[in-house]
């Protein structure tokens, strides 16, 4: 017997570092317009239809990296992004 491996399978194989690029973007340009404001803090939430659950655990491990302090509570989509006290 033959095993199936859909155009759908394949898809969810591939890498997709545009969708990862596209949510580092869009931190950035929160952070950025916080910081402008004076704030030490941002909150971000992100659509679960366009993006998975690696693409939300790829960009809290990069934006640690960064220096971020990232908490993630409840839900995978949704981060509170902090730089008070970072150096």
């Amino acid at each position: 017997m033959t095993e199936k491996f859909t155009a759908e399978m394949a898809r969810a194989t591939m890498p997709d570092e545009s969708k990862f690029e596209e949510l580092v973007a869009n931190c950035h340009t929160r952070i950025a317009a916080a910081a402008a404001e004076g704030k030490y803090e941002v909150h971000c939430g992100f659509s679960v239809d366009r993006y998975n659950r690696s693409h939300f655990f790829q960009l809290k491990d990069f934006l640690k990296k960064e220096g971020y302090n990232v908490q993630q509570p409840l839900l995978s989509n949704y981060f509170i992004i902090d730089w008070r006290g970072q150096k």
